[in-house]
C-alpha cells in the first residue's frame, strides 16, 4: 500500500534522485538529477490529468483527490498518547503547488548544470524538493510540522555553499544570510510546534489528523500567565503557529531575512526561494489556520487586513528605490504575497457562526490561490531571465532554461515586436537601458528594473 500510492513517489523519486547523484560521477549525477526531477513533475502531471479526465473534481480538505494514510508512529504512556500517521493527500489547493515546486526544481537543476561540486548541489536541490512537496501533501499536522523542518537544512546549505562572497558585517554574504535565513525560519517553528502540540492535547491527543481537527473546534478561553489576559483558545493556538507562516511569507515586519537570501542565494536557489518557499506560509496559513483555527483567524481578521496593507504598499514603494534586480524581486515578492495575505483576510472575515467561508470569502481564497501560482511562475521566470543576463552566452545551461521568449537564442521575431512595443510605451528614459533593447530587437530580453525608467515611469 505505502508504494502503490503515486503521492509516495513524489516523495521518493527526489530522494532516490539525490543519492543517485551523490554515488556516480559528476558527469552523470547532473542527468540523473535532471530524470529524478523531471519523473516527479510527470508524475504530479499525470495526478493532474486523471483529476481532469473525471471532471475536475480536486476535491477538499475531508475529500482529497488522491490520499494515502497509514500509521506510522505510535508512542503510548500512562498519561499520554502520541501518534503520527503517514497521511498524505492533494486537493485543488496543494496540487497547483505540488506541480509548481516540480516545474521549478527542473529549472533549477538546469539553471545549476555547471556548478562547482555539482553532486552535491543537485543532491540539496533534490532533498529540498521532498521537504517542500512534503508540506504541501502532508494531511497530518506533525507530519506537516516535520517536513516544515526538512526544508530548512538544504536551504541552508545551498545559501551557505554556493551563494556571494560580497562581504556583509564583516563575514561573506552567504554565510550571513544562510544563517538570518535559518535562525528566522527556526524561531518561528519555535512558535508552532508550542501551537501543534497545545491543539493536539486539547483536542484529546489521540490523532493529529488535519481532518479531526476540522471537524472538531476547539471553544474554551485560556487566561495567559503574567499579563492575566484571557482570550480564546483558537486565538491563542492561530497567533502561535501563525507567526512562523508569518515569517515565511514573509510579512512585515518579519520580512528582512528575504532581500538577504534572494541576493545572496545562487540564481537557481533563488527561483526556488521566491517561487515555491515563500508559498508555504500562504498554503500554511490556509490549510492550518482558516481550515482548523476559523474561530481564531475570524478575530484577527482584521489586523490581517492591516498586515497585508502594509505588505503591498511597503513593498512595491522600497522597490522604486532598487538598483539590484535580486532585491527588486525580494521585494517586489513581499508586495505580491501581501495579496495573497489580503484575499485570506477578506475570507477570515467573512466566517460565518457555523465556521463556514461566506462565496465572497469563497471568491478571496480562489484569487488568493490563483495569486500564488501565478506568483511563483512570474517570479521563477524573473530569477532565471537575471541569471541569464549575467550568463548571456547561447548554450550555457542557465540560458536555455531561461522561460518566457527565451527558450532559445533563436526567437528574434518574438523579441523585434517586443522592441516595437517598447518603443511605443509613453515616458520610458530610453537613455536609460543599459542593455540597449531599443538598439538591439535580436538581444537577451532585460527584466527591467529601476534603471530602464520603467518604474519612475509609472
Amino acid at each position: 500500500m505505502f508504494f502503490i500510492s503515486a503521492l509516495t513517489w513524489i516523495l521518493l523519486l527526489p530522494v532516490i534522485g539525490a543519492l543517485a547523484a551523490m554515488v556516480t560521477p559528476a558527469r552523470f549525477a547532473r542527468w540523473l538529477a535532471l530524470i529524478f526531477a523531471a519523473a516527479t513533475f510527470v508524475l504530479s502531471m499525470v495526478l493532474f490529468f486523471r483529476i481532469a479526465f473525471n471532471g475536475y473534481n480536486f476535491g477538499n480538505l475531508n475529500n482529497p483527490a488522491y490520499s494515502i494514510d497509514l500509521p506510522w508512529i505510535n508512542f503510548t504512556t500512562s498519561s499520554f498518547t502520541f501518534r503520527i500517521n503517514y497521511f498524505l493527500g492533494v486537493d485543488g489547493l496543494s496540487l497547483p503547488m505540488v506541480i509548481l515546486n516540480a516545474l521549478l526544481t527542473v529549472l533549477a537543476i538546469i539553471g545549476g548544470w555547471e556548478k562547482t561540486r555539482v553532486k552535491e548541489y543537485m543532491a540539496l536541490l533534490l532533498l529540498l524538493e521532498t521537504g517542500v512537496m512534503g508540506v504541501f501533501m502532508s494531511l497530518d499536522l506533525l507530519l506537516f510540522f516535520l517536513f516544515w523542518e526538512v526544508e530548512l537544512a538544504p536551504m541552508f546549505l545551498l545559501i551557505g555553499i554556493w551563494g556571494s562572497d560580497v562581504i556583509k558585517h564583516g563575514m561573506p554574504g552567504r554565510i550571513y544570510s544562510a544563517w538570518k535565513f535559518l535562525l528566522y525560519t527556526f524561531f518561528g517553528s519555535v512558535f508552532m510546534l508550542a501551537g501543534i502540540l497545545i491543539l493536539y492535547f486539547k483536542s484529546g491527543g489521540s490523532t493529529a489528523s488535519m481532518q479531526y481537527f476540522s471537524m472538531h473546534f476547539l471553544t474554551e478561553t485560556i487566561t495567559i500567565p503574567l499579563i492575566d489576559v484571557t482570550v480564546s483558545l483558537q486565538l491563542l493556538i492561530f497567533l502561535l503557529i501563525f507567526l512562523a507562516f508569518a515569517i515565511k511569507i514573509p510579512m512585515f515586519p518579519f520580512h528582512t531575512w528575504l532581500p538577504d537570501a534572494h541576493t545572496d542565494a545562487p540564481t537557481e536557489v533563488s527561483v526556488i526561494l521566491a517561487g515555491i518557499l515563500l508559498k508555504m506560509g500562504a498554503y500554511g496559513l490556509i490549510r492550518v489556520c482558516l481550515t482548523l483555527l476559523p474561530g481564531g483567524i475570524h478575530e484577527f481578521a482584521g489586523w490581517l487586513a492591516v498586515l497585508a496593507a502594509i505588505n503591498i504598499i511597503y513593498g512595491a514603494a522600497i522597490c522604486l528605490v532598487q538598483s539590484d534586480m535580486k532585491k527588486l524581486i525580494a521585494y517586489s515578492s513581499v508586495s505580491h504575497m501581501g495579496v495573497v495575505l489580503l484575499g485570506v483576510a477578506a475570507a477570515a472575515g467573512t466566517i460565518t457562526t457555523s465556521n463556514q467561508v461566506s462565496p465572497f470569502g469563497m471568491a478571496a481564497l480562489t484569487g488568493a490561490t490563483v495569486q500564488m501560482f501565478s506568483h511563483g511562475i512570474i517570479t521563477g521566470n524573473r530569477c532565471l531571465r537575471r541569471g541569464c543576463k549575467d550568463n548571456a552566452v547561447v548554450g550555457n545551461p542557465l540560458y536555455i532554461c531561461w522561460t518566457g521568449f527565451a527558450w532559445s537564442s533563436r526567437i528574434g521575431g518574438v523579441r523585434s515586436r517586443i522592441h516595437d512595443i517598447y518603443q511605443q510605451l509613453p515616458g520610458l528614459e530610453r537613455s536609460n537601458n543599459c542593455l540597449g533593447l531599443h538598439n538591439d530587437p535580436y538581444c537577451c530580453l532585460p527584466a527591467l528594473d529601476a534603471q530602464t525608467g520603467f518604474l519612475r515611469a509609472v
